[in-house]
């Protein structure tokens, strides 16, 4: 009897594609029967792919090679220092061969879901135009890690690792930056988070974990998102501690503050193919077995971020 893998992506049929040939690549839920066909049904505000078939078709085998192209890995060459920087994980001061110097998050300690989490909110960052460093998918060789005495230096092992470009000379975000920021920026850092369910960017009088640095001109830059995609945050967690609380209420019942942004929404969900292409299968896979994928899974944060198309969404902000 043939069994069948449906993987649904509402509203945009352009990013089908890159959707499926990802699951075909990474997410082998099971053996399909030989020779069987690939079927698409479309529908008024959905895509319904049916992949009957355990081979890669070869438009999707070639997707990474050729029609989106992979992000460029470097490889450390030196581990200066571990951050201070960080609660559930104190990033690594690492220089590439590419003679610039990253923070970095290891497999071992961040484990793939945080590590997707990091590549997902940069890449969709991006789309809303957020002051988030470049990233890159970082080798961190064994004999680094073996010969160094710092504690916790194993963090790093594991698997290609997560790195965000150093800003240097920065400075910490404080409680009495908040009345220089321009309210614009405000929101839509806001508005970001509850977007891909990040409750780490607290802060108030008396501190927090804010995840916000001023670059030595004192611009803001947004970094650390390995808890994104958090489905227990609650509402009331995220209203009560987010740094930028203040801007809460301009979205709700506001058409022309939405339009600001549902363009910028559906450009970074259309740009979904190519985002997980960027993805290396460690992070998917938990002990680099495809039939056991970290959760969220990225169907799962996939539909965190369709929330938006609910009005249920802008009310809560």
């Amino acid at each position: 009897m043939r069994q069948q893998l449906a993987v649904e992506v509402p509203y945009y049929p352009a990013m089908v594609t890159g959707y499926a040939a990802h699951c075909l690549l990474h997410k082998r839920r099971t053996a399909l029967t030989n020779g069987a066909e690939t079927r698409w049904a479309w529908h008024t505000q959905h895509a319904l792919l049916k992949i009957m078939t355990p081979t890669i078709p070869p438009h999707f085998s070639a997707v990474k090679s050729s029609g989106m192209p992979m992000l460029k890995r470097i490889t450390a060459k030196e581990i200066i220092r571990q951050s201070h920087q960080g609660v559930s994980v104190q990033p690594f001061l690492v220089r590439a061969d590419d003679d610039q110097t990253y923070f970095v998050k290891g497999l071992s300690r961040a484990l793939g879901n945080g590590l997707v989490s990091e590549a997902l909110s940069a890449e969709l960052g991006k789309h809303l135009g957020l002051p988030i460093p470049p990233w890159r998918i970082m080798d961190v060789p064994q004999r680094l890690i073996d010969f160094s005495v710092m504690d916790g230096v194993s963090d790093l092992s594991g698997g290609p690792a997560f790195a965000s470009l150093q800003v240097e000379n920065a400075s910490d975000f404080m409680w009495a930056n908040l009345k220089s920021l321009p309210a614009d920026l405000k929101k839509t850092v806001l508005l970001f988070d509850w977007w891909i369910l990040n409750g780490d960017r607290g802060l108030g009088e008396m501190g927090g974990n804010v995840n916000l640095i001023l670059d030595p001109k004192g611009e803001l830059v947004v970094i650390d998102h390995n808890v994104a995609f958090d489905p227990h945050l609650s509402l009331d967690e995220f209203r009560r501690y987010h740094v930028f609380r203040d801007q809460l209420g301009s979205f709700d019942g506001n058409l022309l503050a939405r339009l600001d942004y549902l363009p910028l929404l559906d450009a970074a969900l259309a740009d979904w193919g190519r985002i997980i292409s960027l993805l290396p299968d460690e992070w998917l896979c938990r002990d680099h077995d495809c039939d056991d994928e970290y959760e969220p899974t990225l169907q799962q944060r996939l539909q965190i971020l369709e929330r938006f198309k609910d009005e249920q969404f802008w009310g809560q902000l």
